[in-house]
């Protein structure tokens, strides 16, 4: 059983946590393409760190960071990281 990991890959950016897998074979990569890379886990850590410190609005690489940019980084720190067990 194949798992398309190019579907995968996309999957995350358009804002799918999950994928509906049919046969056991396919967990274990749909589980790895789905949890946030490195690159994601520090740019959350970077938002959350920033929000310690903000009376107003907070700049993060650049970007406006608000309500739903804080709570889309908690949901990535909350994930399992890459290479982790399931």
């Amino acid at each position: 059983m194949k798992v398309r990991r190019a579907s995968l890959t996309v999957r995350p950016r358009l804002g799918f946590g999950g994928k509906l897998c049919v046969h056991p074979r396919q967990i274990a990569p749909a589980d790895e393409a789905l949890r946030p890379t490195a690159t994601e886990r520090a740019w959350a850590r970077r938002v959350i760190e920033s929000t310690f410190s903000a009376e107003a609005v907070v700049l993060v690489d650049g970007r406006m960071v608000d309500r739903p940019v804080i709570a889309r980084a908690r949901r990535i720190l909350d994930l399992p990281s890459e290479g982790a067990g399931s």
